[in-house]
């Protein structure tokens, strides 16, 4: 009978041990990381964050299939590349000598032309910042011109008289005031 009681009492501590470890144990652990994302998630909006998961997901997609397309493009544009870009650099020759062609034959025109329009059209007035034509004076012509001018300068101080030229100057700065003191 002692027997008997341990082997139940052992089956009944057993099945309580396995509830725990079944049951209340990963309910435990749930309510554990369940309350610690919650403290760090707090101002994240769960709706916005899913859809710009799925709208990363739907760009993923669309640009991996682009780029299947375009992988899929190349290989068929490296086939057929030599044939096609002789074709293509043939005809940008043609073009560009035409271009030079055409831009020759402009030139050729506008070169005809300028004369034309030049006779025609009047004689533009003189250009006040052209530079006139200077003759380049040897220093002694130099010395000689300033020695000339100060000559005359002199001739002109001995020959004025001093006192008619302070007359003249207070009848200039007074006016006709300046004979009446």
């Amino acid at each position: 009978m002692v027997i008997v009681a341990a082997v139940v009492i052992g089956l009944v501590v057993l099945g309580f041990i396995s509830t725990i470890l079944s049951n209340i144990i990963p309910l435990a652990l749930v309510a554990l990381i369940a309350f610690i994302l919650g403290r760090l998630s707090h101002r994240v909006n769960y709706l916005q964050l899913g859809r710009r998961t799925l709208n990363r997901a739907r760009e993923a997609a669309e640009t991996s299939v682009e780029k299947a397309a375009a992988h899929a493009q190349t290989r068929k544009e490296a086939a057929g590349y030599d044939a096609a870009a002789q074709d293509a650099n043939r005809k940008l020759a043609r073009e560009a000598q035409s271009a030079a062609e055409t831009a020759a034959a402009r030139a050729e025109e506008r070169a005809v032309e300028a004369p034309a329009r030049l006779v025609e059209s009047e004689t533009p007035p003189e250009d006040p910042t052209a530079k006139p034509d200077f003759v380049i004076k040897t220093a002694e012509q130099i010395q000689a011109e300033a020695r000339l001018i100060e000559e005359e300068a002199a001739k002109k101080a001995q020959a004025q008289d001093v006192q008619a030229a302070l007359e003249e100057r207070r009848r200039r700065l007074l006016g006709e005031k300046g004979g009446q003191e």
